[in-house]
């Protein structure tokens, strides 16, 4: 279920969709986006609508329009998300191919026109929401301990950069909601709960599920250091023990994070340790292919109950990094990528 908007109005409450993924990624700016093959026309009420955009105001040009997207399962709906039009171009048949982003697109491309540093009593949590542009929401977990900024913090013109260094230094996590706006939540956990179980085989929902594993990108020392005039304050953070354990064969790998928005060693170690857990546990992926399952989305902890039956099988934990979902049954499986524990 497909609508387009522009500002508040509804362009078209009824977009014919043929076919269509939404992807969401961690580790992207963006963190997610939409891929539509539309139909050339439709009869609505006896009527031959065109779809492919002939002016600003159509449904499907890239003017500001916004597509809302929504999934009916079995009488429930489910909302994906809001994405903005970034493009669309003629395909096949005469059918129109159109992509859109995440809401985080809009805040990307509205860049600072100068310089800006935060007010005198200004926190990392009125200072995220002051650079929020004024047609996003941000909503902040109760969860998150607020703290001053530095006077002298200053953020230059990417507007998106910046929201992101508030959220790496707190540490917290930038995610986007089913309305377009920005959610600001505490760190994950260190070893999952997991909130559903996918298997395979017998009555099972999963379709394949193979691993990748790489030491591109799989540090084991993180140091975080305060950028601040006048204070010197780091802290190093290792992975302890296992086959990555820098002491060992793997050999030390360094990351490193440095803000002025750190004063002291225990925002640096906090900030440090955030970045181990999430480099360490994105290091080995299981590519899930499963029949969709709409309630799925990022960062949820999942059990996969692999192989069942056989010699091989396997149970595994881990977080949801990335999503594919199906909008049509036309496009095949939904996959999920997992970092695996």
């Amino acid at each position: 279920m497909v609508s387009s908007w522009l500002g508040g109005a509804v362009l078209a409450d009824d977009v014919p969709v043929l076919r269509g993924k939404v992807t969401w990624t961690v580790g992207q700016e963006v963190q997610s986006d939409v891929k539509l093959t539309v139909a050339a026309t439709s009869v609505e009420n006896g009527r031959t609508r065109r779809w492919r955009p002939s002016t600003p105001l159509a449904p499907l040009a890239r003017y500001g329009q916004v597509l809302d997207i929504s999934v009916l399962v079995e009488g429930v709906l489910v909302r994906l998300g809001r994405f903005q039009i970034t493009d669309w171009k003629d395909g096949a048949n005469g059918q129109i191919e159109v992509s859109a982003a995440g809401m985080l697109q809009p805040v990307s491309d509205d860049m600072l026109v100068e310089s800006l540093g935060p007010r005198d009593d200004g926190t990392l949590r009125s200072e995220f929401a002051r650079l929020t542009p004024a047609y996003m929401s941000a909503q902040f977990a109760p969860a998150l301990a607020d703290r001053a900024c530095p006077k002298t913090m200053e953020w230059d013109k990417d507007r998106l950069k910046a929201l992101y260094e508030i959220a790496d230094a707190w540490p917290a996590r930038l995610r986007e909601d089913s309305w377009g706006g920005i959610v600001v939540l505490p760190p994950l956990p260190e070893v999952p709960v997991p909130v559903i179980t996918l298997t395979d085989g017998a009555d099972g929902t999963i379709i394949g599920a193979p691993t990748s594993d790489s030491r591109e990108g799989s540090y084991n020392v993180f140091v975080a250091r305060s950028s601040a005039d006048g204070v010197d304050a780091f802290a190093v953070v290792t992975v302890n023990g296992g086959p990555m354990d820098p002491s060992g064969d793997y050999l030390p790998v360094p990351k490193f994070f440095s803000s002025p928005l750190l004063l002291n060693e225990d925002q640096c170690r906090a900030a440090a340790t955030t970045m181990r857990d999430n480099s360490v546990r994105q290091s080995r992926i299981r590519q899930v292919e499963l029949v969709p399952d709409p309630r799925l989305e990022l960062d949820d902890a999942v059990e996969l109950y692999i192989d069942r039956g056989t010699e091989l099988e396997a149970r595994e934990w881990g977080y949801i990094i990335g999503v594919e979902m199906p909008l049509t049954v036309n496009d095949g499986a939904m996959r999920i990528d997992v970092a695996a524990f």
